[in-house]
């Protein structure tokens, strides 16, 4: 039963690590893609902020 509980949540640790690295992967390939356009993205205003983010997640 000990040995059971400790793969438990040798798993859960596991799972949680791999979702950490995929999110900071997304996070660092997200900041790349804005760097390459970051002089647009300065230009862009609030009003299209909105417009901006469904475009970054369609993009996804």
């Amino acid at each position: 039963m000990f040995c059971h509980k400790n793969f438990i949540h040798f798993a859960i640790f596991v799972l949680i690590l791999i979702l950490v690295v995929y999110f900071i992967k997304t996070l660092i390939s997200l900041f790349q893609y804005h760097k390459i356009d970051i002089k647009h993205v300065k230009k862009v205003d609030l009003s299209h902020k909105n417009a901006t983010l469904e475009n970054i997640l369609f993009f996804c």
